[in-house]
């Protein structure tokens, strides 16, 4: 399965929705169903759902200047990129791009916007039928056997100028989450002018690039700033290729298991 979801597409699909914090928020989503998406068009909770049109998952959310969502954990696995705005995830400031991962049933949290306001894109390989909230859901993490913590929040990136990106002689690769024997990984991906950018999506449980600048072609298709894609591991490699201005991008790897 590929999928490929520019950012004018999804916000074909923006809905407004107002967490229980009373935080507003909008959702634009590019693949999937969320739950978000389903309250906002007036879904009761716990919606029974066609499970073949639900995963992957990947939306945007714009979260609402100096509002708080509160601690809270996701049934899934997903990676957050936070592309906008500034606040804090936790203890961790979010003042340039920078990747969260949070396992399944690991808390984490609280995501508070500065005055601006603060954008993330939420991806997930499986279904989830929407957050727990830590202030009534620590009984039930607490009995459930075997449970592992595993979460990361990168050091914020700041972008680089177009100019600094054109003058690239080859595709530069920084880690951001280190790359782990399930497949976890996340790096940030500079290509210099005509630089090729190549994956194999059958090291991990799905390999999601969102695109930070414009700059980029696959398949003889420009891939604008904000598109989304998304390669299942059944998948082979493939080869993205950068225009004479070079181009950014976010890669992510979700575990197996």
């Amino acid at each position: 399965m590929i999928l490929k979801v520019s950012k004018e597409q999804a916000a074909l699909r923006r809905q407004r929705y107002v967490k229980p914090s009373g935080a507003e928020t909008f959702v634009s989503t590019y693949m999937g169903t969320n739950a978000m998406e389903l309250a906002a068009l007036g879904h009761p909770k716990n919606s029974v759902v066609d499970r073949a049109v639900t995963a992957p998952m990947a939306y945007l959310v714009e979260q609402s200047p100096s509002s708080t969502v509160e601690p809270h954990f996701h049934q899934v696995d997903q990676f957050q990129i936070f592309i906008g705005g500034r606040g804090h995830i936790g203890t961790h400031a979010l003042t340039g791009v920078t990747v969260h991962y949070s396992g399944a049933h690991s808390p984490y949290g609280p995501i508070v916007a500065g005055p601006a306001g603060v954008q993330y894109i939420t991806l997930r390989r499986n279904w989830n039928p929407g957050a727990q909230w830590m202030s009534g859901a620590v009984a039930t993490l607490r009995e459930m056997p075997g449970r592992k913590y595993v979460a990361y929040t990168s050091e914020p990136m700041n972008r680089s100028t177009a100019a600094h990106v054109s003058e690239l002689k080859c595709t530069v690769v920084t880690d951001v989450i280190p790359s782990q024997s399930n497949g976890l990984g996340a790096w940030m991906v500079q290509a210099g002018p005509g630089a090729a950018l190549q994956g194999n999506p059958a090291l991990s449980n799905g390999l999601f690039w969102y695109v930070l600048t414009d700059g980029l072609q696959s398949d003889d298709s420009a891939l604008g700033e904000g598109a989304c894609f998304f390669f299942s591991h059944e998948e082979p490699s493939f080869e993205f290729h950068a225009e004479a201005q070079g181009g950014e991008l976010v890669r992510v790897q979700l575990p197996w298991g």
